[in-house]
């Protein structure tokens, strides 16, 4: 029975920002970024779908789908003597089901550990934005900074914030928080990490103050995690998204959910690259990426999502098979050849050619790998604050240089060699 690798915690306090460890075991991960939390009673007229799986020699699965009522995860112990858990297969007198009886064990008998794991389907939250956060106005401004955000002008995009935070109420903290995590992306975008994590962290200070808390929060909290990813503070970043995931669990923002899914995928493709993780993991990344695809509503945001879907494909070239350059092309195919190619980000841009080159050269075309990663870096030295970027496209130059072989244009970087690709 296939094993999925589940990535535990030793702390949940980010209070004094220390870096949180992040340990595996052997247990189950549900698609939708679970977390612990104790449980409600299920209603006895509610119709569910029970799968059990052994995980390890002490270790059992429930999951339980249909249920209506949102629930997280919640852990119990069987053991001898005890009656509070029993597990029993639908008919006994099945070879099939004797089977997985054997397979399975008796609880009563020797002592397991407990995984019951509800659905979290993206229909059912009920609760609705409040306030600023659901008129016109606002809608119309998070619009605007957004497109100055996808073309690169931070300038502008830092002014339009200060003159609305200037003519706003103090009082309004929701619109205060909103904007300041607006500019603490555009911060994060330019490298100023370190003043992007401390405009996260006052935004969650403000919680109490919030009429719509749980989505701010999570705003904050998504943002966080990439910061904390990109720090290699693993275990920091994973307690973001399990807090995230509590905030908007009854919301119905299909913005935020998409930003949530997304966040995740890119915390499980960020340890994949760095080997924190086993490759069963990587569809766990791809299926939250397709949710993210699932929730977004702005086209822009899709091609972003997308990039990032081809970027996990590409990742750790020890974990790159021919299928998945395949699959990353058809990504970028999809998104170059698409109707909104023209108003692309200008971020997604620069990240799609720098994966082209990385598709380039898995294929062992070194040239034309070499002709995109040039591409890139002229593109981000037209526009400032993409240091980063740049940082990645100078670290493919450089890795193509010593393999580019101009007669010829073979590579010893083709798909399988064993490189790594950041």
């Amino acid at each position: 029975m296939e094993k999925q690798t589940r990535l535990g915690l030793q702390s949940n306090d980010l209070g004094n920002d220390d870096e949180i460890q992040l340990s595996t075991e052997e247990t189950a991960m549900g698609g939708n970024c679970l977390v612990n939390c104790q449980s409600s009673t299920i209603p006895a007229n509610q119709v569910m779908n029970v799968e059990f799986k052994k995980l390890a020699e002490d270790t059992l699965c429930i999951k339980i789908s249909g249920t209506k009522l949102l629930k997280i995860a919640s852990e119990g112990k069987g053991s001898k003597g005890q009656n509070s858990v029993n597990v029993y297969s639908s008919s006994d007198e099945e070879e099939e089901s004797a089977s997985k009886n054997q397979e399975i064990g008796t609880i009563r008998n020797r002592r397991y550990q407990i995984k019951i794991i509800y659905s979290l389907p993206l229909e059912m939250p009920v609760v609705k934005k409040q306030g600023c956060l659901n008129s016109s106005w606002y809608i119309f401004l998070i619009a605007e900074l957004k497109d100055l955000q996808d073309k690169g002008d931070f300038e502008g995009h830092e002014q339009r914030i200060q003159k609305e935070l200037a003519k706003r109420s103090a009082k309004n903290t929701d619109l205060r928080a909103s904007l300041q995590i607006e500019r603490a992306v555009a911060l994060y975008m330019q490298g100023n990490v370190k003043e992007a994590k401390k405009i996260a962290k006052e935004v969650l200070d403000l919680e109490k103050q919030m009429e719509n808390p749980e989505v701010l929060t999570a705003r904050a909290l998504n943002l966080l995690t990439s910061i904390y990813k990109t720090q290699t503070k693993f275990g920091n970043a994973w307690i973001c998204v399990q807090q995230a995931t509590t905030a908007l669990k009854y919301h119905d923002s299909s913005v935020d959910r998409a930003e949530l899914h997304q966040s995740y995928g890119g915390l499980i493709s960020s340890l994949l690259a760095v080997g924190r993780c086993g490759i069963s993991l990587k569809d766990e990344a791809y299926n939250s990426y397709t949710i993210a695809l699932d929730c977004a509503t702005d086209p822009v945001d899709m091609e972003y999502i997308i990039v990032k879907m081809a970027k996990l494909l590409l990742g750790s070239d020890k974990l790159v098979s021919k299928d998945d350059v395949i699959q990353a092309k058809k990504h970028l195919d999809f998104i170059e050849d698409g109707p909104d190619a023209d108003n692309m980000a200008v971020g997604t841009k620069i990240n799609l050619v720098l994966l082209r080159s990385d598709q380039f050269r898995l294929e062992g075309n070194v040239a034309m790998a070499m002709e995109k990663a040039l591409e890139a870096r002229a593109l981000i030295e037209k526009y400032d604050g993409f240091e980063r970027q740049l940082a990645s496209a100078q670290k493919r130059i450089h890795r193509l240089s010593e393999i580019f072989t101009p007669e010829c244009g073979s590579s010893k970087g083709a798909v399988g060699d064993g490189s790594s690709s950041d």
